[in-house]
């Protein structure tokens, strides 16, 4: 489907934090929306497509501009990969030490709690790599 390809070329011109977590669910969107369009007619289709990439265009335009007016209040919330990795290792961490002290296991507990001191400099030298806040 041809106006499928000029949609995901389209959609490069969102800013690539955008597409890499929408991308995909937004042209799986469009092509099932598109498909039931072209059920009902030609005409119904044309003005679709149109809208469709009128809007994704604005919608980029939009999603670049917000990051220019607002300057640093401007926030992604999505993490990279690693440091969610360490956030996770924290809070299993944590979890690990509650149950450990729960059951008189002083030792685990212990060692659990160097493993959590770890995990903390790894999130605090993650989030200084990445620039955000909380180091």
């Amino acid at each position: 489907m041809v106006v499928a390809t000029v949609y995901k070329w389209l959609l490069r011109l969102y800013p690539r934090q955008h597409t890499d977590q929408f991308g995909q669910e937004m042209t799986s969107v469009f092509e099932q929306a598109a498909a039931s369009e072209l059920k009902k007619g030609r005409f119904a289709y044309g003005r679709f497509v149109l809208h469709e990439l009128a809007s994704l265009v604005v919608g980029a335009r939009d999603a670049r501009g917000a990051g220019l007016l607002l300057g640093a209040l401007a926030v992604d919330y999505s993490l990279p990969d690693d440091l969610i990795d360490a956030q996770r290792a924290v809070e299993s961490a944590k979890a690990g030490m509650q149950k450990a002290i729960a059951t008189n296991d002083f030792k685990a507990a212990r060692d659990l709690c160097h493993a959590d001191e770890i995990a903390r400099d790894e999130v605090c030298r993650l989030r200084g790599k990445y620039r955000l806040p909380g180091t």
